[in-house]
């Protein structure tokens, strides 16, 4: 299915479907730190409020006590998603206490990491696991780097588009096959891409002092890495885009060991399982308990299928007692999830529609533009390309790898990639009868010559001079923001 080719267009016209690529199921889960009022994090106790059952629906805690999750259900109407991350916005402030939410990625002021508070579920009756599932990860990357929130983009193609797609051009196949099908190629595709949203909405070029030991911690020890040619500490000051999904954010080891198979779901599950049963020798020498405490999980390369921090992960709703590897292996795929984009701090809410529509746009570009796999060596040059642009993206002329390894320049390539959504976009436009989705495009793509409109440009257009100024742009937005609920 090539949407530059006539066939698939000719296909939308013929069955007047056209609308059914605007559909679907949404979504999101932003998470923030509760905070004091001089930006230090919270050390208090989550809140009784949060500890209802019904409310751990839409609200939980993440790796620490004041880490606040926010999950919405899936919609099918964008305004009805944020309406109710609004209200669960408003809600979390009114229990909070007087708190505030940190509205960056990149966490606030941090204290030792002896005295950062894990989360605690004493009244889960899976709480235990959790907790040591926690402790690991403490044990493995460091309290500080467990710190880092964003935002969870969950997405599910509409069953009607799926079921046309499936009778035009697979009937053959079995449904779930073609849909598993559908998916992967959505996977691939983002992945070879996803470093333009990496460009667009990186919103951490920035950190907060108390962060700087992870940044020379990880510089220390990675010095044989293929990014050690880049760390000038100097250089990637003035050109990152994204802390958070740089190497010195939310990444592991376990991404630059391993290449998981993104074309079959086989595959894919083979894989993780795979990383799951191999032990690491650096764990193993941790070992699992420590002064009669259970201090991870167990020593293999991940505790649990939650801890492969891939940019792009599928799911299935997950039965009792099922792993997501055992619900992903009897019913296949039902949606994915892209841990891509930064929390925005200029949305009260952490995203705006506008990145949620674009983003939708750049994934049925990855539906039908032509993939028909991603070897190991062109998933390594998808991940170099991540790791350029999050360090370098506001670097003039930076150059990113193609799939065979030439180098292209990143603007040139971005500018590709935007012919193909505005091809989309207008097909889109002209069966609604405006230039909405045409507009949303080329707003985004004036960002390639105007970078000054890109979000981590406009973060550091906040700042000057003052090395407290990134604590007191994040208090001050989060102070309006707190204000904003308190008058709704």
């Amino acid at each position: 299915m090539d949407f530059s080719k006539n066939q698939v267009r000719d296909f939308f016209k013929k069955t007047n479907t056209t609308h059914l690529l605007t559909a679907g199921q949404w979504g999101i889960e932003r998470e923030t730190h509760r905070m004091n009022s001089d930006g230090t994090i919270a050390l208090t106790p989550q809140p009784d409020a949060f500890i209802d059952p019904k409310i751990q629906k839409y609200i939980t805690v993440d790796f620490g006590e004041n880490q606040l999750e926010f999950i919405t259900k899936p919609y099918e109407e964008l305004d009805s998603l944020f309406d109710e991350l609004d209200c669960i916005h408003k809600y979390a402030y009114q229990h909070i206490n007087g708190e505030l939410m940190w509205p960056f990625s990149m966490p606030p002021r941090l204290p030792e990491e002896e005295i950062i508070p894990l989360a605690e579920f004493p009244y889960l009756e899976d709480g235990l696991e959790k907790e040591v599932y926690r402790r690991g990860l403490a044990v493995r990357y460091g309290k500080k780097l467990q710190m880092i929130s964003g935002i969870h983009y969950n997405y599910s193609l509409d069953d009607q588009l799926i079921d046309l797609l499936h009778q035009e051009f697979a009937p053959e196949q079995s449904r779930q096959s073609f849909v598993n099908q559908l998916y992967l190629k959505i996977g691939r595709n983002m992945l070879r891409y996803r470093w333009l949203l990496v460009y667009l909405y990186g919103a951490a070029p920035v950190i907060d002092s108390s962060y700087d030991s992870v940044i020379e911690d990880k510089i220390n020890n990675n010095q044989s890495d293929w990014l050690a040619q880049f760390f000038d500490r100097d250089d990637f000051l003035k050109y990152v885009t994204s802390y958070r999904t740089s190497r010195f954010g939310y990444s592991t080891e376990v991404e630059d060991k391993y290449q998981v198979s993104y074309d079959t779901l086989e595959g894919y599950i083979a894989d993780l399982r795979k990383i799951l049963s191999t032990e690491n020798e650096n764990y193993r020498k941790i070992g699992t308990e420590k002064d009669g405490k259970i201090i991870q999980l167990n020593t293999n390369e991940l505790q649990i299928e939650a801890e492969f921090y891939a940019p792009v992960r599928f799911r299935q709703i997950q039965k009792d007692g099922e792993t997501l590897l055992d619900a992903l292996d009897k019913r296949g795929i039902s949606y994915f999830e892209l841990r891509i984009h930064d929390l925005n701090p200029f949305s009260k809410v952490g995203i705006t529609k506008e990145q949620v529509q674009f983003t939708h746009l750049m994934i049925l570009m990855s539906l039908f533009d032509e993939c028909d796999g991603l070897s190991d060596e062109q998933q390594i040059f998808t991940n170099q390309n991540h790791q350029l642009v999050a360090l370098f993206g506001r670097k003039p002329g930076l150059n990113l790898y193609l799939d065979d390894g030439e180098k292209i320049e990143m603007k040139a390539w971005a500018n590709s990639i935007f012919e193909k959504i505005t091809r989309l976009a207008t097909f889109i436009d002209q069966d609604n009868g405006n230039t909405y989705y045409a507009d949303l495009v080329a707003a985004e793509r004036q960002k390639l010559d105007d970078p000054s409109a890109i979000l981590s440009e406009r973060i550091m257009a906040e700042l000057d001079d003052d090395p407290d100024a990134f604590l007191k742009l994040g208090l001050r937005l989060a102070e309006d923001y707190q204000v904003a609920y308190d008058e709704n």
